[in-house]
């Protein structure tokens, strides 16, 4: 069961959104059938170019894949399903209670995630933050304060958002992202070549 401290930090994080017939963004989720649950958290950044002086109205959306509001299934002991989607998130957000044993990277396998960020409760509603990330990955911001400590309030979430979009962003230059990011733009720009010369005869 999901401790009272874990249900808390979800709520807090961002709106609960109903995931069925959805037509934005929903990070891979399913809207049709409920496979991957009927509802999940969505984070918003407004303006994310960082600026507050500007009038820049654009929005970027993130969707948390939550393990806890994905169906369990008894016959999958595997836990496919929630695997398909958690396994394959470039960034994943650790949340600890107070008495969990530490985190531990190396206990999930997977070639996908390369950034872990760990929240793990101190007190109610204040926070110890952790960032592990694979070799090669740059650094990424904002950074951490010294003492990794921080308070339920609307600066930490407008922090963790950040750090979330910047690991993500930071993990595609790690060789393993880089070379297939750049071997995909050889072909875009070969077929667009292509369809170019096409057009023109």
């Amino acid at each position: 069961d999901a401790s009272p401290a874990y249900l808390g930090f979800l709520q807090w994080l961002g709106p609960l959104i109903l995931l069925k017939d959805r037509s934005s963004y929903v990070g891979g989720l399913d809207i049709l059938r409920n496979t991957s649950g009927t509802h999940t958290i969505q984070g918003t950044i407004q303006n994310p170019s960082l600026s507050e002086n500007t009038w820049d109205d654009t929005r970027l959306e993130m969707i948390f894949h939550v393990a806890t509001m994905m169906p369990f299934v008894p016959t999958d002991p595997q836990a496919i399903e929630r695997k398909r989607h958690i396994g394959n998130d470039i960034v994943t957000l650790v949340f600890q209670d107070r008495d969990a044993p530490p985190f531990c990277p190396t206990s999930s396998t997977t070639n996908i995630t390369h950034v872990y960020v760990v929240v793990r409760e101190l007190a109610p509603e204040s926070y110890h933050v952790g960032v592990v990330s694979k070799n090669h990955v740059p650094p990424f911001g904002p950074p951490l304060p010294s003492a990794q400590y921080f308070q339920r309030d609307h600066t930490f979430r407008k922090w963790l958002y950040y750090k979330l979009v910047n690991g993500e962003r930071a993990a595609l230059y790690h060789p393993a992202f880089r070379s297939a990011i750049c071997q995909a733009r050889r072909k875009l720009l070969a077929d667009l070549i292509r369809d170019a010369a096409v057009g023109l005869k």
